[in-house]
């Protein structure tokens, strides 16, 4: 059942529609522009797939396509945009487009709280951590260092009370990498930055450079914030990390296409 579908307007390029069958709109209401093929098929996947999490599985309405889809629809609140790192990253793109905006990533000062940084070693997940950042920590190699966990609030607090600060040795071998991100992945940066609740802003900047996977950003983030292991979760409480890993596939299909050039895309040329 897809609620989410698309319109073919000349060859292989679509009209995107939303759940009330008109045209998608952004978070500001205004219209989608015409998308290619792939970058079409990539988003309302992706939105439909979202809206699963909203379907009736009860029996009576499985056997009922009609009752099952308005219960779909009776559901959606625009939430399921929301939840979508594709959508929110073409939508806010829209607006930068037209407003003629840039935008500037700001990752030094994030950088003094990264988790990925400041493991929680003496703690009983210590091995966890360890083990399910090592694929980001071993981008920066031997000079990657543990500095400890940091409490405080501002930088000023961390001088005033002798917090070590993540070295400009580590902050100058991101600046490459930052350095060679358009206006599509600083802003994907951004989201995921947002929506991951801030627990690390290199380990984003690493996975829109191609440097780790989905499972790495993923079980990172759950060993850092939640001393899980997700391999090793029951198949139910898996759904949510398995969720999150299908949200950025689609995502990193999104940033593909700006690396591609397609000019169906909001900033492409940015």
């Amino acid at each position: 059942m897809e609620i989410y579908a698309r319109k073919e307007t000349k060859e292989n390029t679509f009209e995107v529609l939303g759940s009330d069958g008109s045209t998608l709109k952004n978070h500001n209401g205004k219209p989608y522009p015409i998308l290619s093929e792939n970058i079409s098929r990539n988003l309302i996947r992706d939105l439909n797939h979202i809206c699963e999490k909203y379907y009736k599985t009860d029996e009576n309405d499985q056997s009922k396509d009609e009752i099952l889809f308005n219960n779909v629809l009776a559901r959606l609140s625009g939430e399921e945009l929301r939840e979508s790192f594709a959508y929110c990253l073409l939508s806010t793109l829209m607006e930068y487009e037209e407003h003629q905006m840039d935008l500037e990533l700001e990752f030094e000062d994030q950088m003094q709280w990264d988790r990925l940084f400041r493991l929680n070693v003496s703690s009983d997940t210590g091995s966890l951590e360890l083990n399910k950042t090592q694929k980001a920590r071993d981008f920066f190699n031997e000079k990657w260092k543990n500095f400890g966990l940091n409490y405080y609030q501002s930088l000023e607090e961390m001088h005033e009370n002798e917090v070590e600060f993540i070295s400009d040795e580590i902050i100058q071998d991101i600046q490459p990498l930052v350095d060679s991100m358009g206006i599509s992945k600083r802003l994907a940066v951004n989201i995921l930055y947002n929506f991951f609740e801030y627990f690390s802003i290199t380990i984003p900047i690493l996975w829109v450079n191609g440097k780790i996977t989905d499972e790495d950003f993923i079980s990172s983030y759950w060993a850092l914030e939640f001393g899980v292991d997700i391999f090793e979760m029951e198949e139910e409480d898996y759904e949510q990390p398995r969720f999150l890993m299908n949200r950025l596939l689609h995502l990193k299909t999104i940033l593909w296409g700006y690396d591609w050039k397609d000019q169906s895309l909001p900033c492409v040329n940015l």
